[in-house]
């Protein structure tokens, strides 16, 4: 958020805990809605990190929409890098 921010662009973080994304970025033409992701540890034996993009539900784990949410932030804490997925489909749907 602070990258963004010394960018010159307007971070904004919804108030609660109602709302599918986690900030806002406003260029002031453009509001896009972000949703942000960590993983911790490589995935067993598989030599790759595993991030779930979806929300948890009543009945279960579901994708997010294409209409709540516009990018996923993914921070791969082991390595210390940011990773940015952008209307695309990730894994169960998102896209």
């Amino acid at each position: 958020m602070g990258r963004a921010m010394g960018m010159g662009l307007i971070v904004t973080q919804p108030y609660g805990d109602n709302a599918r994304y986690d900030f806002a970025v406003d260029n002031g033409k453009r509001f896009k809605r972000v949703q942000v992701k960590s993983c911790g540890a490589l995935a067993k034996g598989r030599g790759s990190y595993n991030v779930n993009v979806g929300r948890h539900t009543a009945r279960g784990a579901v994708p997010y929409l294409k209409s709540e949410i516009h990018a996923v932030a993914v921070l791969i804490v082991p390595e210390g890098r940011w990773y940015i997925r952008r209307g695309r489909r990730c894994g169960g749907g998102w896209g």
